[in-house]
């Protein structure tokens, strides 16, 4: 984080659509089937549990 550059790379190749099933060149992180990027963290959420 501490160097720009860097971390605008990172971001770069993991904002790509991914290879398809075994093909290992410069795909990245976002899965094709999806619309759009989805948020996977703890509170990101969209699951709504119900209270016990």
């Amino acid at each position: 984080m501490q160097d720009p550059a860097k971390v605008q790379n990172i971001l770069h190749q993991m904002m790509r659509i991914r290879d398809p099933k075994d093909v290992y060149a410069e795909g990245g992180c976002v899965d094709a089937t999806r619309e759009c990027p989805k948020q996977i963290s703890p509170t990101a959420t969209e699951l709504v549990l119900p209270k016990y």
